[in-house]
């Protein structure tokens, strides 16, 4: 596949280097030679095999073989959803998944957690660094502070890797990080980022290209509510 300009590539090379056995896809454009397979614009690859000289790039898909130009492109997405299917068990992966980068189910959810797209929090919200919950579902809302618990017994730290977790004895399920100075791979090992000024909503998790900060304790709390992206999941009215 011929390298494309410099996004494209940037894309190619997150894929070679952070991404191998992850989802890709192969865009429709000018012109493609769909064969047998009607989903040719929407190919899986699991095994980018890196260079193979010349600027190009050896990718093996799904299905049958599609002829490619260089307006094709390559590029990572989210996990779509029910390629965990074959799991049948509570918990488990459809591969061995040690390198972490597949679909998974958790006690019978799929991808619930972390590293697929950012999970919205509408339960609870940051107002000038203190945080506010509402145990309402009917009263979620980003406009003001009413029906919402004001969290003052807790002082979160700036950013940096979560260290240990804290929580309000009136609100215990809400664990949010209490002291920074870890790392990537001591203490939690998920990062915690945090503005606190205004009004933001909460990110939990990390999506497909979040690296290393990504886990459950990543929490980022810097967005505000007209904040919306493909890597972020649905503002749903319920949490979860």
């Amino acid at each position: 596949m011929a390298r494309e300009k410099q996004g494209y590539r940037d894309a190619l090379e997150r894929i070679r280097h952070e991404a191998a056995g992850e989802m890709v896809t192969v865009a429709e454009a000018a012109h493609i030679v769909y064969g047998t397979d009607p989903q040719a614009a929407r190919k899986v690859c699991r095994n980018m095999h890196g260079w193979t000289g010349q600027g190009r790039d050896k990718a093996v898909f799904t299905g049958d073989a599609v002829a490619t130009t260089t307006d094709h492109k390559v590029w990572r997405i989210m996990e779509a959803t029910g390629t965990a299917n074959s799991v049948i068990s509570t918990c488990g992966s459809p591969v061995s998944n040690t390198d972490g980068k597949h679909s998974f189910v958790f006690y019978g959810v799929e991808n619930p957690l972390y590293g697929n797209q950012w999970r919205m929090e509408c339960d609870w919200k940051l107002i000038d660094g203190v945080p506010y919950y509402c145990d309402d579902p009917t009263k979620y809302q980003w406009s003001s502070a009413n029906d919402y618990i004001k969290l003052d017994t807790l002082t979160l730290p700036g950013e940096g890797w979560a260290k240990n977790l804290q929580a309000d004895e009136r609100v215990p399920q809400l664990q949010i990080t209490k002291e920074v100075g870890g790392s990537s791979s001591t203490y939690l090992a998920d990062y915690f980022y945090i503005n606190k000024s205004g009004t933001r909503i909460v990110r939990r998790g990390g999506y497909s290209n979040s690296g290393d900060p990504v886990g459950a304790f990543y929490v980022y709390l810097s967005s505000d509510a007209s904040w919306s992206w493909w890597g972020g999941s649905a503002d749903l009215s319920i949490p979860g």
